[in-house]
């Protein structure tokens, strides 16, 4: 209470401040990850998440600081609110607004459709050339098929949503029999793109959950010559924390350590809202500018 420790039985009084401490094992990610800045004004931002990163903060999955909204709090940007989100493992363009105002003006063009969204990705390709402007119009549900892992899409008959996207070009082929094609969204479902993509025979080349490659990310929680992660792990260790209990084996060597979380080949490249006058385009990913294997470790 009014920042000095108190005892379990005290009771709180009018006009006290009262702050809570969290223990939290923050989810890994890579070094120096951090969100582009494409644009910056009094009312709106925009700026180019990297992959692998949760949209929003969650004490319960490990992100707070790591997630992009804590990223962009540690970047000075305060009272921020995100129109749309992109997955984890994408990585691209989030717009959000500075005020309520510009936040509802985003969210307006966003329900009537009034915005372009294009993205990028490398697919599997073998066949050869493929077919610019396919209309995929597949209606879609979401499924919640593992208890206790995240929902997913799947084609649906009556009983989904209407959802459409096209397949506007490829860009280039690489060596390797991957694609990296042009997408536009009309409608905004989860794993909208994944899902179509492999419906029509050309899924994303390395995303295991829709018809990909998948791969697995790279494993994280080593510990250096001087022991700074015992150390650090001995100094904030919770009685009772099943995370403590689990690193403190990993370091033991009696568990695998964690992974990073892999992202996959599709990236949000530009966002255009034209009643708004606002057009933005993120930097193209590694992936999408080599042939050669890329690591798993960012977008």
């Amino acid at each position: 209470i009014d920042l000095v420790p108190v005892g379990r039985d005290h009771i709180a009084q009018e006009g006290d401040r009262i702050r809570f401490r969290i223990h939290l094992h923050e989810r890994v990610v890579v070094d120096g990850l951090e969100p582009i800045i494409l644009h910056d004004d009094a009312e709106y931002l925009a700026v180019s998440k990297p992959a692998g990163v949760d949209m929003t903060c969650n004490p319960q999955t490990g992100s707070v600081r790591h997630a992009l909204m804590g990223m962009l709090q540690d970047m000075g940007y305060g009272e921020i609110y995100p129109a749309h989100r992109i997955d984890k493992p994408v990585s691209g363009i989030v717009c959000l607004g500075k005020n309520l105002k510009a936040l509802s003006r985003l969210m307006r063009c966003v329900k009537r459709h009034a915005i372009e969204k294009t993205y990028i990705a490398r697919v599997l390709a073998p066949l050869g050339p493929m077919p610019g402007g396919l209309l995929i119009d597949v209606p879609l549900k979401v499924v919640q098929e593992v208890e206790g892992r995240s929902p997913t899409a799947r084609v649906a008959g009556t009983d989904g949503k209407v959802a459409r996207t096209v397949l506007e070009r490829e860009l280039r082929r690489f060596d390797d029999g991957t694609a990296l094609v042009e997408v536009s969204i009309q409608t905004g479902r989860l794993h909208q793109i994944r899902c179509h993509l492999q419906h029509a025979g050309y899924p994303i080349a390395n995303d295991g959950e829709y018809g990909g490659q998948g791969e697995l990310g790279r494993e994280v929680y080593v510990d250096n010559d001087s022991g700074d992660l015992r150390s650090m792990l001995g100094d904030h260790h919770c009685k009772g924390c099943r995370s403590c209990k689990y690193f403190q084996f990993v370091l033991d060597g009696s568990e695998r350590p964690p992974r990073l979380d892999p992202p996959i080949w599709l990236h949000s490249w530009k966002y255009k809202f034209p009643s708004l006058g606002l057009d933005f385009e993120s930097p193209l990913p590694a992936w999408a500018q080599s042939s050669a294997q890329v690591e798993s470790s960012g977008g």
